[in-house]
């Protein structure tokens, strides 16, 4: 047989025989993978294609212009009803091609489910990736011919693809018309109830299996031919172009490992089958020996792999969906784009304005406890990465370095070095008071973090030593005795004398305003006379008084202590009735 071959179309020379006693007219092309099984002599110019070697239209048949309108018309009015994310379209020399992706609308509480063994586990998703079509558009469509079309899911098994394809198929054969906005309508309004998924969807590990084609399936001999095999379903006809030839339609949308990226076409001196020729391939490459660069056909991957794939994809879209539309902010109360505002992990959403704003607040001052979902009765922590992403470096290395001694913080035996140059943590041993940074060598008590002092006792400030008197009298046996090891039960008992020493002259006592000297009032009036300067003074106000006249202080109308000489004075009266007679009495009243 003498034979041209370009790509997957064999063009015959005159007389050529395929199979026993089939004779082939002048010019004939065979489609790929086709089969003649009758011995038949056919017309010249005849395209055969199928597998039953069903006569076809002639090539050199001039396109009928009506068709080619009603593609153009058909293509711009599916660009103005879908987005640019749903539909595409390609026109070059080899043909028409359009792609469509349908998103399809999932109920409310949706859920994806993985179930291996007896365990199962469930997630609520909004998203799935979308099914595509991939349809070449011949001469003579719409007036004689359908679409060829490719169909593929990541996340659908083959026998659910095969009933979307008889779907596609019955859809064409009742209206022979310009059939891809049906199409399109049906992947994506009504491919889930055909398929019978309602409110959820069970990756199995029957589903895994019936997704992942096994190579064993595909014929990668160029002497043998094979069916149509794999989860890519298509119309009776295969691509009689080149235009998929190692390269994708369009732009990568993404770059997941999930994708079918690409129809790919090989090269001229291999047969796949008759519908093999195009092969839906992951975008998984590998390195295999002579440095060759080959496609992994249908690589299995995990369940688990599949499950977090749409996962993530879910979360990529619901951003997406998010960015797009108008949020309130639970701090500002304003309306604000989505793509502005963060939506943290319990569902509450703030504006990135108002939370960088708090974030370095709180960071400022310290209070990382703080940075937290401003909802009401959420409280839900920020999370650190997301953080980064709002403050500035130095803001975010002190936000790391406050929480870093945080959870030092919380580790017992766990203290800082005193100097303030060097901050280093160092873990302490035992009941050792003494502690010796590392860094700087720098030896020091564990307690009040001054120079190691032995077995001398702590030296502590005013208000050190309130709480520890408070604790010390408080506390129980326990607190007491750790306590006493800490600080010494004879330091103790001299703090809480002292203490109770330093109580009691504050309620019972007042300074002299001349020397400060403590002094107590026994008894008389409110004019007071320092024993050790010799001052007079007020005991009410304080007020130093006029040593020749100390008592103007109580007649001065303007004096606070106006008529207050003996203010808070008992005058006691000793008067004993039985020692006096009744004339007595009335002296002593006058």
């Amino acid at each position: 047989i003498h034979a041209k071959s370009i790509g997957d179309h064999n063009v015959f020379e005159p007389k050529c025989y395929v199979g026993p006693d089939v004779v082939i007219g002048n010019g004939c092309i065979i489609g790929a993978g086709c089969r003649v099984t009758v011995a038949e002599k056919l017309p010249d110019q005849t395209v055969i294609t199928g597998r039953q070697c069903v006569r076809g239209v002639a090539l050199d048949r001039p396109p009928d212009p009506d068709d080619l309108a009603r593609q153009c018309d058909e293509l711009t009015a599916m660009s103005e009803i879908f987005t640019k994310e749903e539909f595409t379209s390609n026109s070059t020399e080899a043909g028409v091609y359009a792609i469509f992706e349908a998103h399809v609308p999932l109920p409310s509480k949706f859920l994806l489910l993985l179930t291996k063994d007896t365990a199962q586990t469930e997630f609520q998703i909004s998203h799935l990736p979308p099914i595509r079509l991939v349809a070449s558009l011949p001469q003579d469509y719409p007036s004689r011919s359908s679409p060829d079309f490719v169909l593929s899911c990541c996340w659908l098994p083959k026998k659910n693809l095969d009933r979307l394809v008889s779907e596609l198929q019955s859809i064409w054969e009742e209206n022979h018309c310009e059939i891809l906005y049906i199409w399109c309508s049906f992947l994506k309004d009504q491919s889930m109830d055909l398929l019978g998924i309602v409110s959820s969807y069970d990756l199995s590990e029957k589903c895994l299996l019936e997704i992942a084609v096994s190579e064993k399936e595909l014929d990668l001999h160029p002497t043998k031919s094979r069916g149509n095999t794999g989860t890519t379903s298509r119309s009776g006809r295969p691509f009689r172009d080149k235009a998929f030839n190692g390269s994708p339609i369009r732009g990568e949308s993404n770059n997941n490992k999930y994708d079918y990226k690409k129809i790919e076409r090989f090269g001229q001196n291999k047969k796949f089958g008759d519908e093999n020729d195009f092969l839906r391939v992951r975008a998984k490459e590998k390195l295999v020996s002579q440095g060759r660069e080959q496609l992994s056909l249908y690589q299995r991957e995990s369940l688990k792999e599949l499950y977090f794939y749409l996962i993530e994809y879910n979360a990529k879209k619901s951003n997406e969906e998010f960015n797009k539309n108008l949020q309130n902010c639970n701090v500002c109360f304003s309306g604000v784009s989505g793509e502005l505002c963060k939506l943290l992990s319990c569902g509450h959403v703030t504006c990135t304005e108002c939370l960088k704003r708090m974030c370095e607040v709180h960071i400022k001052h310290g209070t990382m406890e703080s940075i937290v979902c401003s909802q009401e009765n959420c409280g839900l922590e920020i999370p650190a990465n997301l953080i980064k992403e709002l403050v500035s470096k130095e803001l975010f290395d002190q936000f790391d370095k406050l929480m870093l001694n945080r959870t030092l913080d919380k580790i017992s035996n766990m203290t800082y070095c005193p100097l303030i140059h060097c901050q280093y943590p160092i873990a302490t041993e035992g009941d050792e008071t003494l502690a010796v940074c590392p860094n700087c060598r720098h030896a020091f008590c564990i307690f009040c973090k001054r120079a190691y002092h032995g077995i001398e006792g702590c030296r502590l400030k005013s208000d050190e030593k309130r709480e520890l008197i408070e604790a010390y009298q408080n506390g129980g046996h326990e607190r007491r005795l750790e306590l006493e090891k800490r600080y010494g039960k004879k330091q103790l008992t001299e703090l809480v004398n002292a203490a109770q020493s330093e109580l009691w002259m504050s309620e019972n006592s007042k300074k002299c305003p001349c020397c400060h000297i403590n002094i107590e009032k026994n008894d008389g009036c409110n004019k007071m006379i320092c024993r050790k300067c010799n001052a007079n003074f007020c005991w009410m106000c304080l007020t130093r008084l006029s040593s020749l006249n100390p008592y103007l202080h109580y007649q001065d109308p303007k004096s606070r202590c106006f008529n207050l000489l003996f203010e808070g004075t008992i005058i006691q009266e000793a008067v004993d009735e039985e020692n006096f007679s009744d004339g007595e009495e009335d002296e002593i009243i006058q």
